[in-house]
Order: C-alpha cells, then sequence, then structure tokens
C-alpha cells in the first residue's frame, strides 16, 4: 500500500467513524503518533481531545500545552487515579 492510499484509508476510517459515533472525542499523548492523528482528524471535525497529564513533571507537558493553545484545542483532562 502506498503512503497515499494509507493517508485515503486514515481518511475513510475518520470519516465513518464520525457518522457513527455518538460523542466522538480523540485521545492523545501529544507524541509524534498522536499529533499525526490529531492532524489527519482535524481535517475533518474539531473534536475534544482527552489528554491523561500526569501532575508532577509539569515540564515534560511544555510542547502539548503550546499545541493545545496554539490550535485552540478544547481539552479533557483526566487526573490519574489513586
Amino acid at each position: 500500500m502506498t503512503y497515499q492510499e494509507k493517508v485515503a484509508y486514515a481518511h475513510r476510517v475518520i470519516e465513518n467513524t464520525m457518522i457513527e459515533a455518538r460523542n466522538p472525542a480523540i485521545m492523545s499523548s501529544f507524541g509524534k503518533d498522536s499529533m499525526v492523528m490529531l492532524d489527519l482528524v482535524r481535517q475533518h471535525a474539531k473534536l475534544p481531545v482527552i489528554f491523561h497529564r500526569e501532575p508532577f513533571q509539569p515540564k515534560k507537558y511544555r510542547f502539548a500545552n503550546s499545541v493545545i493553545e496554539d490550535l485552540n484545542l478544547t481539552v479533557i483532562d483526566y487526573p490519574p487515579a489513586g
């Protein structure tokens, strides 16, 4: 499968999911794979982002915070349990 075919397939999956989902959201770690998926999904819809952030390493999230601000994302941040 070529790169273009993979991207086209990903767009079809996203379109079908958007049709079928009642309340879609995207989970992101803001790592390289999540950033690609976020970019693909944002070409179809602006969804809320679920992001699990550990409170003890705030410097670790500098990049995530800058992306959240730059893209004006709605982020649902669930604190770790226990």
